[in-house]
């Protein structure tokens, strides 16, 4: 909703409710300098990367996240730094795929 896009179907838990959300003091999306989209897959696999390569154990909101930070990365280039948020520790995804071998 917030890309402009209509509402879809995802399997990322806690983004895109399909609604604008009220934001604090306002209801202007104007406040958004750009929204980036992150599709299932490519947060999936990125949870999973990081959760290998990182130790950085989560589910697949982080994962959007650090695609976003990377691509954000790479947009500003060297001596820059990028900061994100790992939104759960990922242990509520034990009993799914996510993190199965």
């Amino acid at each position: 909703m917030l890309s402009g896009e209509p509402p879809g179907t995802h399997r990322i838990e806690g983004g895109g409710a399909g609604f604008l959300p009220p934001l604090p003091g306002s209801s202007d999306v104007d406040l958004f300098d750009w929204v980036e989209t992150v599709s299932t897959d490519q947060a999936s696999d990125m949870a999973r990367l990081v959760a290998r390569t990182e130790g950085i154990f989560s589910g697949p909101s982080t994962g959007a996240n650090v695609v976003v930070a990377l691509r954000l990365a790479t947009e500003l280039g060297p001596g820059h730094r990028v900061v994100t948020v790992q939104c759960d520790s990922g242990l509520k995804y034990l009993g799914g795929d996510l993190h199965r071998s």
